[in-house]
């Protein structure tokens, strides 16, 4: 395996295990939602009830809105 692979897979499992915690911290969840936003990685509402449920609670019926920006 080349060291690319293996640092990436390395970070991809201290994300998950930082998930697995009872209280992420905001800091943790801010670095795991900008690697999911730049590795371009989507999830099917369909596929996840977890997801779906949040779907169906934003305030959103317009399919074309643009995703929420994290403030700054």
């Amino acid at each position: 395996m080349d060291k690319e692979q293996e640092l990436y897979d390395k970070f991809v499992d201290v994300m998950i295990d930082k998930l697995k915690q009872d209280e992420p911290s905001a800091k943790d969840l801010e670095v795991i939602f900008k690697f999911v936003q730049y590795q371009n990685l989507k999830a099917a509402p369909n596929k996840h009830k977890g997801l779906q449920d949040l779907t169906e609670r934003l305030p959103f019926e317009d399919d074309n809105i643009l995703p929420l920006r994290p403030a700054k």
